[in-house]
């Protein structure tokens, strides 16, 4: 966090700023992946990560951004930051994109967090868990992520 912080002070630009919030939430929360979907077009695509076959699958990581009743689009749509701890559970199963489970089949949770400039959402940070990890989010550590990211929209602020 404190790096982060210090990077903006010293005038980071939003690239170095994403691979830097990217690489600490992957350390921070133990994730199997991290990747940023940034708006590209008519659509959201993976455009930096770390983690399990990175860089590898990024180029797949991609969904349109016509709106479809998907987790995905309801975390754009409603700015909300989203953490699904069952990918194929009762209560998640028919909000699962299906690009989603086809290029990352061995998904079994994660986290969804927005990123909106002057109210328009232009990306989301992503972070998973393998299937078979227990996956649990702290309030503090989602508070700590949502700084994170609400630093990384700030590097776009300041240019």
């Amino acid at each position: 966090m404190r790096e982060t912080t210090n990077a903006l002070a010293r005038g980071a630009n939003f690239g170095n700023t994403l691979n830097l919030v990217l690489e600490t939430i992957y350390g921070g929360m133990g994730f199997n992946r991290v990747a940023a979907f940034l708006r590209d077009g008519d659509a959201f695509k993976g455009r930096a990560g770390f983690g399990t076959a990175m860089p590898e699958v990024l180029q797949d990581l991609s969904f349109p951004e016509a709106y479809v009743t998907d987790v995905f689009h309801l975390s754009l749509a409603n700015n909300a930051d989203v953490f699904i701890e069952d990918v194929v559970g009762p209560k998640s199963a028919a909000s699962m994109p299906a690009w989603l489970t086809e290029t990352l089949p061995d998904v079994g949770a994660f986290i969804l967090l927005p990123m909106n400039l002057n109210g328009c959402p232009i990306g989301l940070l992503y972070g998973e868990w393998m299937k078979g990890t227990a996956a649990q989010v702290e309030r503090e550590e989602m508070l700590l992520m949502r700084l994170l990211r609400d630093n990384l929209m700030k590097s776009l602020g300041s240019k």
